[in-house]
């Protein structure tokens, strides 16, 4: 072997060696996990509704969908406490026998109130001319955010004393945190499906039911100790 090829084996192994006995030895960790959860009024109500046309050509359909946004955004406008955003626009051409027919055009209207009842009779009234795609019933951020910090406290509580019960049952005399993961989850209670007829008259489109309901919220502490001054586990 050459002398310069021996002497950088020798050091790519001395290299290595060493990087190996750097690497902490440890013994005795657990792995845990502690999870709290509560029920939390659904205080946000959404509803998607959908204008849609066909026509003979994708401008004539494509100005019917406007018209009719344009008129359901005027109405949303006027009620104080809800939220309107317009969503996906869709132009596409109908065929038939290999050629196109018709278009059929349409876009979505999402709409947010935390007042289901004012939001119901806003819908019954855009019914005349837009047709209701679902409408749900959500945790608002804000009161997501007030119910994980509450949960949060649980969970890691939760934790500290699973991890006392691990360190009092092995013997040991104490135990350090090595990791520690929290995560979320929950708030999404989505009511059954509702469609309507488009072109009927706003009188005519009962108004839908509404019942917010709650939805569970969780929060998960999971992560690991090590044990101290305990016996070699086997």
């Amino acid at each position: 072997m050459r002398p310069m090829l021996a002497a950088l084996i020798l050091g790519l192994t001395a290299l290595t060696g060493a990087a190996h006995a750097e690497q902490p030895l440890t013994f005795n960790r657990i792995q845990l996990q502690a999870q709290a959860s509560a029920q939390v009024e659904n205080d946000l109500a959404v509803a998607t509704l959908v204008a849609e046309a066909e026509a003979e050509t994708a401008a004539r359909s494509a100005t019917q969908v406007n018209e009719a946004m344009s008129w359901a955004l005027g109405e949303a406008r006027q009620v104080v406490g809800v939220t309107a955003s317009t969503e996906a626009y869709n132009t596409r051409p109908l065929y038939k026998d290999g050629r196109v027919q018709r278009w059929h055009s349409e876009q979505s209207l999402r709409l947010e109130s935390s007042d289901a009842n004012l939001l119901a009779d806003l819908i019954g009234t855009l019914q005349g001319r837009l047709n209701i795609r679902g409408m749900a019933f959500t945790v608002s951020p804000q009161q997501r955010r007030q119910s994980e910090n509450m949960l949060m406290e649980r969970a890691l509580t939760a934790f500290r004393e699973r991890a006392e019960i691990v360190r009092q049952t092995l013997g040991a005399t104490g135990y350090r945190l090595v990791r520690i993961d929290v995560n979320s989850g929950g708030g999404f209670n989505p009511a059954p499906r509702m469609v309507a007829r488009m072109g009927m008259e706003a009188d005519m489109v009962p108004v839908p039911g509404v019942e917010a309901g709650s939805s569970e919220i969780s929060v998960t502490a999971s992560g690991e100790i090590e044990l101290i001054g305990a016996p070699d586990l086997p």
